[in-house]
């Protein structure tokens, strides 16, 4: 899919704001903990509560973010995307869980982090700027996957202190139909994108751990 450059009213104050879209070319996401990551155990854990016995946190060195996920499911730091709107992140690591669906050698069941730095603050006042760059980006993905349906339409959220945006998809993945829930998130001079998919069948099950990792995301420092 080729790269598009961002234009309207936010293009010069926020480049390099640019959104990568995972949910059409995930790639595996098997591996361990490079050395530039960490994951411990719940001593790490950012969470006010104490931490479910059967997840672990994952914190970044460079980028300072952490967010819970299950025991069982793998880390890959770096994990790559496939399709991209232009630009290149600072940061991405993925968790697929192992015994979830793949196609075309590809874990399917994953969450994906991408981390980019901005050249602005951004807070309430220019999300509405904000929406449409994202409205943008997505409107340009859409027309050029056919397949692709809109499950639940782009929205304004927040989490700890991040405002930002969703929007949740369905679309096929070497055949199989998958479900993805793409999260545009801001704190300070940063932004975080989080996609999580699951394939279809499994959609149900791993929606409770994609919301308990998006409910414990907390961001690093802006830099």
């Amino acid at each position: 899919m080729k790269s598009r450059r961002r234009s309207g009213p936010l293009a010069a104050l926020l480049a390099p704001i640019v959104l990568v879209v995972t949910i059409l070319a995930v790639t595996a996401c098997g591996g361990t903990t490079a050395a530039s990551t960490t994951v411990s155990q719940a001593s790490g854990s950012t969470s006010a509560t104490a931490q479910p016995a059967n997840t672990k946190t994952y914190t970044s060195k460079t980028e300072g973010y952490s967010f819970l996920y299950p025991k069982s499911w793998e880390v890959a730091d770096q994990a790559s995307v496939g399709v991209t709107a232009g630009g290149s992140s600072v940061s991405e690591v993925g968790v697929a869980d192992p015994a979830g669906a793949s196609a075309g050698g590809e874990k399917i069941d994953v969450a994906i982090v991408s981390v980019y730095k901005l050249t602005a603050t951004i807070d309430a006042s220019v999300m509405p700027d904000v929406r449409t760059e994202v409205e943008q980006v997505l409107s340009n993905i859409e027309s050029q996957t056919p397949d692709i349906k809109t499950l639940d339409a782009l929205s304004q959220v927040s989490f700890n202190n991040m405002l930002g945006f969703k929007v949740t998809y369905s679309f096929a993945k070497s055949g199989v139909p998958v479900t993805s829930t793409m999260y545009f998130l801001f704190s300070g001079n940063v932004e975080y994108q989080i996609s999580v998919q699951a394939a279809d069948p499994n959609w149900a099950k791993d929606k409770p751990i994609f919301d308990a990792m998006i409910a414990s995301f907390q961001p690093g420092p802006s830099k």
